[in-house]
C-alpha cells in the first residue's frame, strides 16, 4: 500500500482517505468490512500497521529525527497515533512522563491537524491530581480534526470516601470553568477506568457524540454512577454505545434512557447463572425494537465457573430491524436460533467463541451424517419443536432451512467441534462460515442434478 500512495497522487489521496476514515476507528465492531473479514478472511490492510505509535522516549526522539531528514512528508498521513505510558516501569516516574509528554505535544503542535483518531493510555501522576486533565486540554485544542478518541488511565489511586467527594466537587468546578476544548469533528469517544470526574468531564463536553464505548475498572465499577452520569448528559446524536453489566439491575437502568440506539454492545461480567438470562436480555433490548440494528452479547469476565447452556426454546428477540446479531462469549451456548424468527431483516449471525459439538461418529461432510442427523430429528422431541434447523446442523447449515427462514441472511459464523471415524477417531474443531452465496450455487447444483 506504500508502493500505491507513490504511483500517482490520486491514488494517493484515495488511500489516505480510506485509511482516515475507515470503520474501526469509529464503531463497535458492527461496519459491513468487519462482517466480510470474519466471513472471508483479512485481506484488507489493517490501519494499526500505519499508525504512528509512541511508547517510549526513544520512539520520540527517533520520530523527530526521521521528521528533520524529510521534513516535506507527512508521517501522518493514515490520521492515527498511539501515545503510550504504560510502558514505564514503576516507581518514581513522574519527571519521565511530563518528558514524554512535553515531546508529544511538541510534535503535535506541527502535525496535530492531520490526526482524526488517538488511542491514549495515560498513567495518573501522584502528585497532581488534574495534571492528566490539563494535558488533554493542550493536546486536544493542537488536534481539532479528532474524529476518534480511545482512552484508559492506568493507577488511578485510592483515597478515603470524604477525601474523594471534596475533590471531585472541586474537580467539576474546575471543569466547567475550564472545559475541554471543543471538537466539532469527534464522533466516537472509548474511555476506560477513567475517575469519575474526569469521565463527567468527557461525557458533558463531548455529548454530541455518535458513539460511546465505556469500559470501566471491573473492581470499582459502580453501575449507578454511570447511569446517574448519563442520565444528566443530553445526548443528542448517540446511536451505538458499549457497556458493561454486572447484575440484572444494570439493564433495568438502560430501559430509563429512550436514545434511538443502531448499534448495542453489551459485555456481561455475571458470576451467577441466574443474572446471565438471556430472555430477560431480550426483553430489555426490545425497548429499541424501533432502530437497533446491530446487537453484541460479548464477554467481559475471563475465568467463568459455570457455563450457561440454552437447550431449549428462548423468547423471541423482537426487533424487526436487526441486521447483525452476534454473542461473542465462550460461557454461552445456543442450541436453538428461533428466537431470531422476529428479525426478518438479519443479515449477519455470529456465534464465535462457541464451541457447539456434533454428537461422536458425525462429518460434516458426509452424506452418512446428515441421514444420521435427519433420524435423530425424528426421533428427537426437542428438534421437532425447532423451526430453524439448528442443532446438529452446526458443520452443515448448507442443510438448514436457515436460508429460507431468514431471507436476508448473507452469513453465519460459529465454532464448532465435530468428531468423525477415519483411521483414528479424530476431531474437528475450527470456525464454519457460511455463506448465502455458497447457499445458492448449492441449490444450483441440486436442481441442475434431477
Amino acid at each position: 500500500m506504500l508502493q500505491l500512495r507513490v504511483v500517482c497522487s490520486s491514488w494517493k489521496k484515495s488511500i489516505d482517505l480510506w485509511l482516515q476514515s475507515h470503520p474501526e476507528h469509529t464503531t463497535i465492531g458492527f461496519h459491513k468490512m468487519s462482517m466480510i473479514e470474519r466471513v472471508y478472511g483479512n485481506s484488507m490492510p489493517d490501519p494499526d500497521d500505519f499508525c504512528q505509535w509512541f511508547g517510549s522516549s526513544s520512539n520520540l526522539e527517533d520520530f523527530v529525527i526521521m521528521v528533520s531528514e524529510t521534513p516535506r512528508a507527512n508521517p501522518f498521513f493514515s490520521g492515527y497515533t498511539v501515545y503510550c505510558e504504560s510502558t514505564i516501569q514503576e516507581g518514581n516516574n513522574d519527571a519521565e512522563i511530563r518528558r514524554r509528554r512535553d515531546a508529544f505535544k511538541s510534535i503535535m503542535t506541527k502535525f496535530g491537524k492531520s490526526v482524526f483518531h488517538i488511542d491514549l493510555s495515560l498513567v495518573a501522576l501522584k502528585s497532581k491530581g488534574g495534571e492528566i486533565y490539563e494535558f488533554l486540554r493542550c493536546l486536544f485544542a493542537l488536534m481539532p480534526n479528532l474524529k476518534s478518541i480511545k482512552m484508559e488511565v492506568s493507577n488511578i489511586y485510592t483515597e478515603s470516601s470524604e477525601r474523594k467527594q471534596v475533590k471531585v466537587a472541586k474537580m467539576d468546578r474546575f471543569f466547567k470553568s475550564n472545559p475541554l476544548p471543543n471538537l466539532k469533528s469527534l464522533e466516537f469517544l472509548g474511555i476506560k477506568n477513567l475517575s469519575q470526574n474526569l469521565e463527567r468531564g468527557f461525557l458533558t463536553q463531548y455529548k454530541n457524540i455518535k458513539t460511546l464505548r465505556h469500559l470501566p475498572k471491573l473492581e470499582t465499577f459502580n453501575p449507578l454512577l454511570f447511569y446517574s452520569l448519563i442520565e444528566d448528559v443530553a445526548f443528542s446524536s448517540l446511536d451505538a454505545i458499549e457497556f458493561y453489566i454486572t447484575c440484572r439491575e444494570d439493564l433495568n437502568l438502560l430501559r430509563l434512557h429512550s436514545w434511538p440506539l443502531k448499534s448495542l454492545k453489551i459485555n456481561l461480567n455475571i458470576f451467577h447463572g441466574e443474572d446471565c438470562d438471556l430472555n430477560f436480555i431480550f426483553g430489555n433490548v426490545s425497548q429499541f425494537s424501533k432502530t437497533l440494528q446491530n446487537l453484541m452479547i460479548a464477554q467481559a469476565k475471563i475465568e467463568w465457573e459455570d457455563e450457561f447452556d440454552y437447550p431449549i426454546l428462548l423468547g423471541r428477540l423482537e426487533l424487526p430491524h436487526l441486521k447483525t446479531f452476534k454473542i461473542c462469549h465462550n460461557n454461552i451456548r445456543v442450541r436453538n436460533i428461533d428466537f431470531l424468527i422476529s428479525c426478518p431483516e438479519l443479515e449477519y449471525i455470529d456465534l464465535s467463541r462457541n464451541e457447539f459439538c456434533d454428537p461422536p461418529g458425525s462429518c460434516y461432510s458426509s452424506t452418512i451424517a446428515l441421514k444420521q442427523k435427519q433420524r435423530r430429528s425424528c426421533s428427537n422431541p426437542d428438534n421437532q419443536q425447532e423451526i430453524i434447523k439448528f442443532r446438529d446442523y452446526y458443520a452443515t447449515m448448507y442443510d438448514s432451512n436457515v436460508w429460507q427462514v431468514l431471507p436476508k441472511l448473507q452469513a453465519l459464523s460459529l465454532d464448532a467441534k465435530t468428531s468423525y471415524e477415519c483411521d483414528v477417531l479424530s476431531n474437528i474443531y475450527g470456525t464454519f462460515s457460511f455463506t448465502r452465496s455458497t447457499w445458492d450455487l448449492y441449490q444450483k447444483i441440486a436442481t441442475r442434478s434431477r
